[in-house]
C-alpha cells in the first residue's frame, strides 16, 4: 500500500481527489490533507508520504516552493504538481525542482492513473479500460469527453439552449462509455468541476457556485443506481439553466447600471479594471457584457461617449478645443484631435464651423 498526501487549497478539489483514491485506486491510501504549502511541509515531516499531489498556486508558500523544501528534506518523496494552467514554463520549473509529473486541472482519472504508473514503473491496476474510440472522440485530452467543450462554450455565452443540447449529448456519450456507478461518479465530479470553474471564471457569484458545487458533490457521492445518475444529470441541467437565466436577467439590469456609471464618469477616464472592481465583476465578464449590450469594446464605448459629449460642446458652447478635450476626458489635445478626425472625418475646428452654418 502506497501513501498519498493531498495539498490543495480548494476543499472540493481535495474531496474529488480523495473520492477518486477511495473508489478507483485502492492501492494508494490518502493519509493526510493540507490546504497550503506550510501545512504540506509540516505533514511531510510527520507522515513521510510516498506521493504528494501538490497544487501549484496556494496562499502563502506556493506549490513550487513547498516542493523544493520537501524534496530537500525528503528526496525520495514523489511529487505530482497540479495546475489550472497549461504553462510550459511552470512545468519546466516544477520538473527542475524535482517534481515527478505535472498535470493540468481539471485532472481526469485516467491521467492520475497514468501518472502513478509512470512513478512506480509498473502498471497501476485500472478499474476500467478507456476505449480508443472514446479517446478519439474527445476534442481535448484535458476533458474526459469532447461534449464538455460545448458546455463550456454555452456557459461562456449564457446560451441555455446550447447547454441543454450539450448536456443531452454528454449524457449519451457518458453512458456509452460506462455503466459502472463508480466510473460514472468520477466523470460526474469532473463535469461539475468544469461547469463551476467556467461559471466562476465568467464572473458569476462565486459563493453561490461554491455552495451549489458542494451540495452536488455530496449527492454524487451517494449515487448507487443508473436511474439515480440520470436523475442527477437532469437536475444538474435544470439547475444550471435556471441559474443562467437568473444571472442573465440580473446582468441585464446591472449592465444598464454599469453603462450609466461609465457615462457619468467618462471624463475621469475610468479603466475597465476600475469599473469591474466597482461592480464586483471580473474584467473578462464585464468586457463580454459591454460588448454584448453595445456591440463595442470598452475602449470603443468610452470613446463614443466622449466624442458625443465633445460634439455637443462644439455645437453649443464657445469653449476652446483644448478645454473641450479636457472636459470630456482627454488629457492631450493632439490625441483628442486624432481620435475626433479618425471618427468624424474632420478635425474639431472644421466640425464646429460646419455646425454653425
Amino acid at each position: 500500500m502506497h501513501t498519498v498526501l493531498l495539498v490543495e487549497d480548494e476543499e472540493l478539489e481535495r474531496v474529488y481527489l480523495k473520492t477518486f483514491f477511495m473508489q478507483q485506486c485502492q492501492e494508494y491510501s490518502v493519509i493526510g490533507e493540507a490546504c497550503n504549502g506550510r501545512e504540506a511541509i509540516a505533514l511531510n515531516k510527520n507522515l513521510h508520504p510516498d506521493v504528494i499531489f501538490m497544487d501549484i498556486r496556494m496562499p502563502g508558500i506556493d506549490g513550487l516552493t513547498a516542493s523544493k523544501l520537501i524534496k530537500k528534506d525528503n528526496p525520495q518523496t514523489k511529487i505530482i504538481i497540479l495546475s489550472a494552467y497549461d504553462d510550459f514554463d511552470y512545468a519546466q520549473k516544477a520538473l527542475r525542482l524535482g517534481a515527478s509529473d505535472y498535470l493540468v486541472k481539471p485532472v481526469q482519472s485516467e491521467e492520475i492513473l497514468l501518472a502513478l504508473t509512470r512513478l512506480s514503473e509498473k502498471p497501476v491496476s485500472m478499474p476500467f479500460t478507456v476505449d480508443d474510440h472514446i479517446k478519439e472522440r474527445s476534442f481535448d485530452s484535458r476533458y474526459p469527453f469532447g461534449k464538455q467543450k460545448i458546455l463550456v462554450k454555452a456557459l461562456e455565452n449564457n446560451d441555455s439552449k446550447l447547454f441543454s443540447v450539450g448536456m443531452k449529448e454528454f449524457a449519451n456519450q457518458l453512458f456509452q462509455a460506462s455503466q459502472e456507478i463508480p466510473i460514472l461518479q468520477i466523470h460526474l465530479l469532473e463535469l461539475v468541476s468544469v461547469i463551476t470553474r467556467t461559471l466562476a471564471s465568467a464572473g458569476f457569484d462565486q459563493e453561490g457556485i461554491c455552495e451549489a458545487k458542494f451540495e452536488i458533490f455530496k449527492t454524487i457521492a451517494c449515487l448507487e443506481t443508473l436511474p439515480e445518475v440520470k436523475a442527477v444529470l437532469e437536475i444538474l441541467e435544470k439547475n444550471v439553466i435556471e441559474f443562467i437565466k437568473q444571472q442573465t436577467s440580473d446582468s441585464k439590469e446591472l449592465i444598464h447600471q454599469v453603462l450609466n456609471y461609465i457615462n457619468a464618469n467618462s471624463a475621469k477616464s475610468p479603466s475597465l479594471t476600475e469599473v469591474a472592481e466597482h461592480f464586483h465583476f471580473s474584467t473578462g465578464h464585464l468586457s463580454r457584457l459591454i460588448k454584448k449590450e453595445t456591440g463595442m469594446t470598452y475602449p470603443q464605448y468610452l470613446n463614443e461617449i466622449r466624442l458625443t459629449e465633445a460634439r455637443m460642446l462644439l455645437r453649443t458652447s464657445n469653449l476652446d478645443i483644448g478645454k473641450i478635450a479636457y472636459e470630456v476626458g482627454y488629457r492631450e489635445v493632439s490625441h483628442f484631435n486624432r481620435i475626433f478626425k479618425r471618427t468624424m472625418g474632420m478635425n474639431p475646428t472644421k466640425y464646429r464651423k460646419l455646425s454653425a452654418q
